[in-house]
C-alpha cells in the first residue's frame, strides 16, 4: 500500500514539495535508499527523530532538524554518504536531495510544516 503523501509548508507557504512521513521502522532506516524516485516524494519526514543516517547512501542529502513548532535548529547541506548526524533538541528531520534547501531559501529560523493532501 503506497503511503499518501504530505505538501510542504515553508514559512506558511506551500513550495509545491511532496513530503513522505517515515513513521515505521522499515522506512525510517531506508529514508531515500533504495526507493526509486523516492516513492514520489521530494522530502522525507522523520516525525520524533533526533538523528539520521546517510549509511549506503551513494547521493549527498540536505538534511534540517526542526523543534516542536516545526522551527529550523540546525541546517547541514550536502551532507555526504557514511555519516551520521544529530540534534538533541530536534523533534523532527527532514531529509531532502542535495541542493533543495539552499534553492528553497531554507535558513536558520525558518519554519517547516507538513499538510496532508486530500484524496
Amino acid at each position: 500500500m503506497r503511503q499518501r503523501l504530505a505538501d510542504l509548508l515553508i514559512d506558511d507557504r506551500r513550495c509545491g514539495l511532496r513530503v513522505r512521513r517515515a513513521c515505521s521502522f522499515g522506512s525510517r532506516l531506508l529514508g531515500f535508499w533504495p526507493t526509486p524516485r523516492w516513492h514520489g516524494a521530494d522530502v522525507v519526514e522523520f516525525p520524533g527523530c533526533r538523528a539520521i543516517h546517510s549509511l549506503a547512501m551513494i547521493e549527498r542529502i540536505d538534511v534540517v532538524f526542526v523543534d516542536g513548532e516545526g522551527k529550523v535548529l540546525r541546517l547541514i547541506s550536502q551532507l555526504p554518504p557514511w555519516r551520521v548526524v544529530a540534534d538533541s533538541r530536534a523533534v523532527a528531520v527532514f531529509e531532502f536531495r542535495a541542493g533543495v534547501v539552499r534553492a528553497l531559501g531554507v535558513e536558520m529560523g525558518s519554519r517547516l510544516q507538513t499538510h496532508d493532501r486530500r484524496p
